[in-house]
């Protein structure tokens, strides 16, 4: 296994993202399998972004445990940019 390092100046040179607040995490829909990240636009409008695989999860260090939503939700809430 081959390991890449980054070397940064310092961090201040890291951009910060926005935060995640409370109302923010993985969900699920009822009858689907899918993972997504319930996210908000740049307005602070919901909207969920797939999780497309294992090794994305792992990336942003999610844990698999999630919400369960009905099913409704799933065309009610837009789509954002899915996590890769």
């Amino acid at each position: 296994m081959v390991l890449s390092l980054l070397e940064f100046q310092s961090l201040h040179t890291i951009p910060n993202g926005r935060s995640i607040d409370q109302d923010m995490g993985l969900v699920r829909f009822e009858k689907g399998s899918f993972l997504y990240f319930l996210d908000k636009d740049a307005t602070g409008k919901p909207m969920k972004r797939w999780i497309t695989s294992p090794s994305a999860l792992n990336k942003y260090a999610f844990h698999s445990d999630a919400a369960m939503l009905p099913q409704w939700m799933k065309h009610a809430i837009p789509n954002g940019a899915s996590i890769r």
